[in-house]
């Protein structure tokens, strides 16, 4: 079968090989997924690692620190591979790394056929779509599905998996060479035309073009740009104009960064800004506002850029919907999260004895789905008519938990499991007008949590799992991947600020945590 396989290393000075991880996908022949193997490897001993490189990308120190040797990681991959197996790497470059670490660690060539996969990539992919760049370019090209941050070995392998299924490419094909497939035609539908006589630029299908001799395709903004290459303004001069702009917006997306400058202007805008967008010069990108501030530069009065205004960090293209949306999940939490806060709002005006403030605290707790009063065996939904009366409530989020501590469903309202509560929001979060990426980060750094900001994501390590969350999201929701695993998984809470999010992460993973409640937990998510 065939084994598409990744490796990620670091160099030392003196040229030495340092694995960190490598991943293997075994596939079937319609590039199915039939066996995985991936596992981090500690650092060889006397070798200080640069922990900021790109090969340490997908787990916190402390993973690295943990894991096995390079000896004990190889050895089990040589068994965990087969002899009629048949590797499959992007590049050429890895397999060769590859070689050279199981003859340097394990004494011994691996006799395994293998594959170069880009080739056979570009022999069959005929969608239209770019060539160019790493998996994850094409693959966010193509709109395909990225499973996470680059140069993490499992992602690598898994962004591969996705580009050959969808070029539709039969891994039969891997037994003949890559140009063995009859050639495609020569593409002619060019976006622009260009005339070496007037040095002008000409929109594909216009009188221009069809009118005159001679002109040769020109594929990409990019290339126009570079060149110095001018739009006819009789033919051109909208395609250009919405050519340049998607051109611009893909080049700040790809950034990410928060804003915008040309070196010799002293004014620096938004992503969003169309001085930026359809700007045909060279910009530079910075992270912070304050950068820019430092730097002597002044904000742009068109654009208005404020600190810790992430919304244009991404322009959209002009199709494309600027709001985010919210899933149903999410916006029935958001609508419990604001009644709950009237009621208890209402409820603070009023005389009420200790018991009814406790049940009033129980009866408008945003992750209960369901009550029921001691002394009674049954328990309700919200509407029904006989919870009104019932003291000292217990709540339960979903009917399951209802039935298992010994309570049977009212006959009148009729709970079921199609209310429980999957997603929810704490009572006690609210919104930050004053909340900043420099204030958050600051909190990770004084709560001491292992973090990156790449923006707009920001990623937090604990000793129990990896954190991810969007700062640019309102309201806010988690990611969260136990400790072995290797995807993310929502959880069941959002917030209205990335401040309580973090509050919420260092309670959930400190030091205090019991064992049991650890284990139960990474056991819930592995099933």
């Amino acid at each position: 079968m065939y084994v598409i396989v990744d490796l990620e290393w670091f160099a030392t000075n003196s040229g030495h090989i340092c694995p960190t991880q490598i991943a293997a996908l075994r596939v079937d022949a319609h590039w199915r997924t039939v066996a995985t193997f991936y596992e981090l490897i500690r650092p060889q001993d006397g070798v200080t690692p640069p922990w900021e490189h790109i090969a340490f990308t997908g787990a916190f120190k402390g993973a690295f620190e943990g894991a096995c040797s390079a000896h004990t990681v190889l050895s089990r991959l040589e068994k965990w591979l087969r002899p009629d197996d048949v590797l499959c790497w992007w590049l050429d470059g890895p397999p060769k790394k590859f070689a050279l670490l199981m003859e340097t660690i394990l004494r011994r060539c691996l006799l395994l056929h293998r594959r170069i996969l880009r080739p056979y990539f570009l022999a069959w992919a005929n969608d239209g779509k770019t060539v160019r760049g790493d998996p994850y370019a094409l693959a966010r090209s193509r709109s395909l599905p990225i499973p996470g941050a680059a140069h993490c070995a499992i992602n690598d392998v898994v962004v591969v998996q996705r580009l050959m299924r969808a070029m539709k490419i039969p891994t039969s094909a891997l037994e003949a060479p890559a140009n063995a497939r009859p050639a495609r035609k020569a593409a002619q539908t060019f976006p622009f035309w260009y005339d070496e006589r007037t040095g002008l630029i000409h929109a594909a299908g216009s009188a221009c073009v069809q009118k005159m001799e001679g002109l040769r395709g020109i594929g990409t903004v990019k290339t126009c740009l570079e060149r110095g290459y001018r739009p006819c303004p009789e033919c051109c001069a909208a395609a250009w104009k919405r050519a340049l702009r998607e051109y611009n917006a893909e080049v700040v997306r790809q950034r990410r960064c928060g804003y915008f400058y040309f070196e010799d202007s002293p004014v620096f805008h938004r992503g969003d800004c169309p001085d930026i967008l359809y700007a045909r010069r060279a910009y530079s990108g910075a992270v912070y506002f304050d950068t820019c501030i430092n730097a002597g530069r002044r904000p742009c009065k068109r654009c208005k850029p404020v600190p810790g205004h992430f919304a244009f960090a991404t322009p959209k293209t002009e199709k494309e919907s600027a709001a985010p949306v919210l899933d149903e999940k999410a916006k029935r939490a958001l609508a419990r999260h604001r009644q709950a806060v009237q009621e208890r709002e209402s409820a603070r005006q009023t005389e009420m004895t200790e018991t009814q403030r406790r049940d009033m605290a129980t009866l408008t707790a945003t992750d209960c789905a369901f009550w029921a009063g001691r002394g009674y065996k049954t328990f309700h939904l919200r509407s029904c008519r006989k919870l009104s009366g019932l003291t000292n409530l217990r709540g339960f989020r979903t009917y399951q938990q209802a039935l298992s501590a010994g309570y049977q469903p009212c006959r009148e309202c009729r709970p079921t499991k199609k209310y429980d509560i999957e997603l929810s929001m704490p009572i006690e979060t609210r919104e930050r007008k004053d909340e900043t990426p420099e204030t958050v980060l600051a909190l990770c750094t004084q709560m001491e949590l292992q973090h990156e900001y790449n923006e707009p994501v920001l990623r937090i390590h604990t000793n129990f799992a990896d954190w991810r969350l969007d700062l640019t999201a309102k309201p806010v929701i988690i990611e969260h991947r136990p400790q072995g695993s290797v995807d993310y998984h929502r959880q069941h809470r959002m917030f209205l600020s990335a401040t309580d999010a973090v509050f919420y992460i260092h309670k959930h993973d400190s030091a205090g945590s019991s064992s049991l409640e650890r284990m139960l937990f990474e056991a819930r998510h592995r099933e």
